[in-house]
C-alpha cells in the first residue's frame, strides 16, 4: 500500500469516526433542531 492510500485510508477512518461521534452526540443531548440538523449532514 503506497503512503497515498495509507493517507486515504487514515482520513476516512477519522471522518468515520467523527460521524460516529456527532451521532452519539445526538443521541445523548437530542436538539430541538435534531431532526433537521441530522438530514442536513446526509
Amino acid at each position: 500500500m503506497s503512503d497515498i492510500e495509507k493517507t486515504a485510508d487514515a482520513q476516512r477512518k477519522c471522518d468515520n469516526l467523527k460521524e460516529v461521534k456527532k451521532y452519539m452526540l445526538q443521541n445523548m443531548f437530542p436538539q430541538r433542531e435534531a431532526g433537521s440538523a441530522a438530514g442536513e449532514g446526509r
